[in-house]
């Protein structure tokens, strides 16, 4: 269900949770909001909105300790937010994170598994230089594409990627891409689309 269809006064979805905690409609200072949709210019304490389902906070310094509690988050966007490093995260409802022109400059892929619905991760224009991952036999199944465009990102190994079985959509784009590892794309299986334009 679309965000703009939450909370709207018809139930979309068919055990009616698209309209679940939609009493508390109030709206922090500092943001525009329509029902469960928050467009942020300024930071708020998000855990007291528990009904937050779509939150664009870019420019506002938030940090995603900031967004911990909120589990019906479906879209979040804390880009130029000075995020520097990325936390072990749950939240299950989770499909869209977008960090742009934060100051990330490695990151472990393994935090993102506790996402278990993420759909999307951007990344792009991030200072970016490694990417590691632990050994790990947990897979996620969900995450179709990821964005890494416009990072310093000098090497590609497909093992740092190999718990993201469903991997469709992968963009190294105008990055400082100079070597991938001799696996090639091997633990990427799913891979359908791959862009390296410099």
């Amino acid at each position: 269900v679309h965000v703009h269809h939450v909370c709207d006064g018809w139930s979309q979805c068919p055990q009616r949770d698209d309209e679940w905690l939609c009493d508390d409609h109030t709206c922090p200072g500092g943001c525009q909001c329509f029902g469960s949709t928050f467009l942020c210019a300024q930071p708020f304490h998000a855990g007291l909105f528990t009904h937050l389902r779509y939150l664009d906070g870019s420019g506002t310094n938030m940090t995603l300790a900031n967004v911990s509690s909120n589990r019906y988050l479906v879209y979040l966007k804390l880009a130029s937010c000075l995020i520097v490093n990325i936390p072990q995260m749950t939240l299950p409802n989770l499909q869209h994170l977008d960090l742009t022109d934060n100051v990330i400059v490695e990151i472990n892929m393994t935090v993102f598994l506790g996402l278990l619905n993420l759909k999307v991760l951007v990344l792009t224009r991030n200072p970016l230089e490694t990417i590691t991952s632990e050994p790990t036999n947990q897979h996620h199944y969900v995450l179709r594409t990821i964005d890494l465009s416009f990072t310093k990102l000098k090497v590609f190994s497909s093992s740092k990627f190999s718990a993201f079985r469903t991997l469709q959509h992968l963009n190294l784009s105008h990055t400082a891409l100079e070597t991938i590892d001799q696996d090639g794309f091997r633990h990427t299986p799913a891979l359908v689309n791959l862009d390296v334009r410099a």
